[in-house]
């Protein structure tokens, strides 16, 4: 790869030159000229070849993505039914608290009749 200081007599810019001096500048500004354009499709090479690695890159990604969609679909889907039955046993447990609650009053109601029942049945015959 050739730059402007191998190319060009930096002597000669902006004077009067002569014919063969002019032909000599010429000939380097030519091959500096293709050089630059050389040097300019070298970097538009490695650019290409960038964009094609970054380009298989994501089709690498989106064939993984692909492949396992279905595995978070059944997540997805799992956390739903997880979710579903967890809304469904919170409603099954305040039922049962619920439940557990009007049993013990009525637990205690028939413990008081039948303490009363006793207490009346031991009045009853200690009176006798």
């Amino acid at each position: 790869m050739l730059n402007l200081r191998d190319t060009l007599s930096f002597g000669t810019l902006g004077k009067d030159v002569s014919n063969g001096d002019n032909q000599q500048f010429m000939q380097n500004e030519k091959t500096f000229n293709e050089a630059l354009i050389t040097d300019r499709a070298q970097g538009i090479k490695q650019i290409e070849t960038q964009v094609t690695d970054l380009n298989q890159a994501f089709n690498s990604l989106n064939n993984i993505i692909v492949e396992q969609q279905p595995l978070f679909n059944d997540i997805e889907n799992n956390i739903e039914l997880a979710t579903n039955n967890t809304t469904g046993g919170v409603h099954n447990i305040q039922k049962a608290s619920v439940y557990q609650r009007r049993a013990r009053y009525k637990l205690c109601w028939l413990l008081l009749i039948f303490i009363v029942v006793i207490v009346i049945i031991i009045a009853y015959f200690s009176s006798k």
